[in-house]
């Protein structure tokens, strides 16, 4: 039987998985796509870990902020 921290680790390799095996750059291993599985992987840890100790409302929250964070002010504080 796996341990929380292992089977966390296998749950947050999925998105990053997908993420970079469907990547942009048509090359495989680029070091942006390495990034971006790294980033992922580590968001995805952070999640599950808040999920756990917390519940589910302080994981969906975190992910809000985080979208407006990356999506909105980043992506407009970027195009200035």
């Amino acid at each position: 039987m796996l341990n929380h921290a292992a089977m966390d680790c296998i749950q947050g390799q999925f998105e990053a998985v997908v993420q970079t095996s469907l990547g942009y750059s048509g090359k495989p291993f680029s070091w942006a796509e390495t990034y971006l599985g790294l980033h992922v992987f580590a968001f995805n840890l952070l999640q599950l870990y808040i999920f756990r100790r917390y519940d589910f409302a302080s994981l969906y929250s975190l992910r809000l902020v985080y979208y407006l964070y990356w999506h909105i002010l980043w992506s407009t504080l970027r195009l200035y």
